[in-house]
This record gives C-alpha cells, structure tokens and sequence, in this order.
C-alpha cells in the first residue's frame, strides 16, 4: 500500500497529463493535470469508465453528431488508432486554446500508457518564427530586387578575394558575363597596375575593411574585357552572413558617381542592418539592444567604468491607438524614437525598441547623477513634442514614464542586473502615476 501510495504521489507531481487504461480500454488511473488539460469530460475522468464512454461524452459536449448507423463503427476505429503509432500527436485542445503532444505506449499487458505535454509555447513561437523567416525572406527578395537592378556595379566576394556575386550591373561595366564573374579572383577585374605580391593587393584594397575598421575608398584606372580603359570608385565595406565574413564591393563610374550616390547609400544602408533596425520606429531593435549590452557590459567590466540604462514606456499608448488608430500609433512610435535619439550623444549609445511601446537606451559610463540628466531631457523633449492624446486621463498629449538605473560593472555582476534594476524602477515610475521618472531603489 505504502509503494501503490508513492506510485500515486510521484504521478500526481508529474509536470504532464498522465493516463493509464487497461486492456479492456478502462480508464485505471489519471492525474489532476490531465483533467485540467480536459475540464469538460474531467467529471468522467473516473477509474473504471471505458474509452468510449469518454469520446461519446466528449461528442456530445462539443455538439458533435454521427449517424447512429456509423457511430459504433467510428468508435471502434477511434479505439483501434490508440497506441498504434510511438510517433507523438499534436492536438488542439480547443477549451483552453492550447496545444498538447500527446504520446501513447501500449505495454506487453495490452494497458495503454498516455502522457500529454502542453507545447503552446513552443507551438507558438514557431509560428512567429516562420513568420519572421517569411518577414526575412521577403526582405531578402527585396533586397536581392534592388542590388540585382541597382544601376551601380556591386560585387561581393570572401576573404581569400573569391567573387560571390555579381549584378547586371557589374557584367555590363566590366564586359564579362556573370558565369565567369562568380568564383574568379576580384583582382581579375581590379588588379592593381604596378604589381607586387598577393599580400600587397589585398592590404591594398581591403586592409581597413578586412580588419572591421571602416569601408576603403579608392579611385582606380582599370579596363574594360575590350580593352577600353575605365576610371573607377571603389567602396568596400565587410558585412557577416552568417558566420562568415564577405567584402560589398561598390563600383562606380566617376562620371556616374553623383548621380547614383543616394542610390548607393540606400543600398549599403540595407546590407548592414538588415537584422537590426526596427521596421516601425527606425531605432534599433531588441536583437541589436542586446548584443550591445552585452559587448558594452564586458568592456565596462573590463574599463572599471558605469553603465548606465533607461527604460522608457509610452503612457496609455493602448488607449492611444483605440482612439487614433493603428496607423497613427505607428507613426506615434517612429516620432518618439526621433525624439529620443536626440538624447544620446556619444558613439557606442544606443536607442532601441525593447517591445511594443517600450524604449530602451544604453548609456557608456554614466553615473545615476548623469542617466537621471539624460533622462530629464528625454521626459522634457518628449513633452515639447506636443504630440496629442485624445484618450489620456494623463495629459493632452503624449507622455513618458521613465525607469532609471546604473551599475558599476563588475565580473561578479551581470548585465541583465542593470535590465531588470531599470524595469523595476519604470513600474515604479507607472505605479505612482505615470508621466514622471523614478530611479532605482539602490545602486548595485
């Protein structure tokens, strides 16, 4: 009794549905999980109910009819599917709008064993992910559209000098077509005049961009597949796909240079931040946000220096889109990312979109004297803006709560203390009425 006791206990504690069924498709034992997971037929979920007795209560809960003609026929094949497959079911448990895997085992005695996992989170984020691929994918496209019939030369190649690829513009200024374009040595088409070894080209051409310091500029004589000579501008900037590192190669004539010079701009502007510029305010996006806490909190660490961390939340901005409008609150987002973008001044500072109507700015070493400043400039800009709030029981117009915090960085520490320290003090700052900044309780 003691162990049948224990049995018990330890299936009840299971963080899944549990069921165990005899051989005669009796129900033996359930835990409370899985008639949470079912609240409708729970009431039935007793020892001793058959399977069917469960699906035919479950049929008539959901106003579900057969012909009574094909009824036992359909039930009878219900029960045939059980454990007759170890692959896992995906299920919608449409009561409670989640998904459940469900595994079914029979064992050597003819007992079915089930368990029931709720995925809806997993489930969930697929989804978002294949929608942020398809997001990706287009964009990709889109990208791909404009290099593909951008009037100026562009060329990618790796580090070893390789063409990648090639636009219609490259074949056409160059006279060679794009078969023999890809996979040749780029110095097949820019070779420098006076000679001199590989090692001497490649710093030549590529020295500031392969070592991540900047785009090389050069002005060149090079000639055509002809043989008619070309004077040429180079820019060649390094970009990462992925994990590997390539060089985007602009050429233009001199004599095009100004006319497609806004042209270029967009173009290298789009391979570089692909992923990580927010589409709706032009900010930086959550993804970049952390990659530069991140490196900033290790040089931090490494100077002895503060960092410094303000999170900033648009009051009553459901409110504001209920009454404006999703439109206007987009447009709203873009304008109070402008706003405060005029609050940073130094390099490295950045102003991101932590989520929804949530901002974030990373501040390099900066005391809590110097981030509340910051932050009373961000709180007066914002107000200056004069932005209307038709729905605020705050302000006419637009308003902003402010968190605050800074932390010594410290290898004991970690950057997501600064994180959560700002949070606090922005729910805080909302709790106490919103349009007003807090600071954290305690410097860490």
């Amino acid at each position: 009794r003691l162990a049948q006791l224990r049995l018990e206990e330890a299936i009840e504690a299971l963080p899944v549905g549990f069921e165990l069924w005899d051989d005669e498709n009796r129900l033996v034992m359930c835990n409370s999980l899985l008639r949470e997971q079912y609240p409708a037929v729970a009431p039935l979920l007793k020892p001793g109910v058959s399977f069917i007795d469960i699906v035919r209560g479950s049929m008539r809960l959901g106003g579900e009819r057969i012909e009574a003609a094909r009824e036992q026929e359909w039930l009878e094949a219900r029960v045939a599917q059980r454990a007759s497959s170890s692959a896992p079911k995906l299920q919608y448990q449409q009561e409670l709008a989640r998904w459940l895997q469900v595994y079914e085992r029979r064992t050597p005695s003819g007992h079915v064993v089930g368990i029931r996992f709720d995925v809806s989170e997993l489930v969930q984020r697929e989804q978002q992910l294949r929608e942020v691929n398809t997001r990706l994918a287009t964009h990709e496209a889109r990208l791909r559209a404009i290099v593909t019939t951008a009037g100026t030369a562009i060329i990618t190649a790796d580090e070893q000098g390789r063409m990648h690829s090639a636009n219609r513009a490259a074949e056409q200024l160059f006279g060679y077509p794009l078969h023999e374009l890809v996979g040749a040595d780029i110095f097949k088409l820019i070779g420098d005049s006076r000679g001199g070894s590989r090692e001497r080209q490649m710093e030549t051409f590529f020295g500031a961009a392969q070592a991540g310091e900047g785009t090389n500029e050069h002005e060149i004589l090079v000639r055509h597949r002809s043989g008619a000579p070309l004077a040429l501008h180079l820019s060649i900037s390094r970009v990462f796909v992925g994990d590997e590192r390539e060089f985007v190669i602009v050429v233009t004539n001199f004599s095009e240079r100004k006319r497609y010079e806004d042209e270029l701009r967009r173009v290298n502007n789009q391979l570089a931040s692909t992923s990580t510029t927010d589409r709706v305010t032009a900010a930086a996006n959550r993804q970049l946000f952390d990659q530069r806490l991140a490196a900033e909190w290790t040089r931090a660490v490494r100077t002895h220096q503060p960092l410094a961390l303000l999170m900033i939340d648009i009051d009553e901005f459901r409110r504001y889109n209920e009454h404006h409008g999703t439109i206007a609150g987009d447009r709203c987002l873009h304008d109070i990312a402008q706003v405060l973008r005029r609050t940073i001044r130094r390099s490295g500072e950045i102003v991101a979109r932590y989520g929804g109507e949530e901002f974030a700015i990373l501040l390099l070493n900066t005391d809590i004297k110097g981030a509340e400043a910051v932050a009373r400039r961000c709180h007066g800009l914002v107000a200056s803006a004069q932005i209307p709030h038709g729905r605020s029981e705050t302000a006419p117009t637009v308003t902003v709560s402010v968190g605050v915090a800074s932390v010594q960085a410290a290898k004991s520490l970690d950057a997501q203390m600064l994180v959560e320290a700002a949070e606090q003090a922005l729910v805080r700052a909302k709790k106490a009425g919103r349009n007003r900044i807090e600071r954290a309780l305690a410097p860490a």
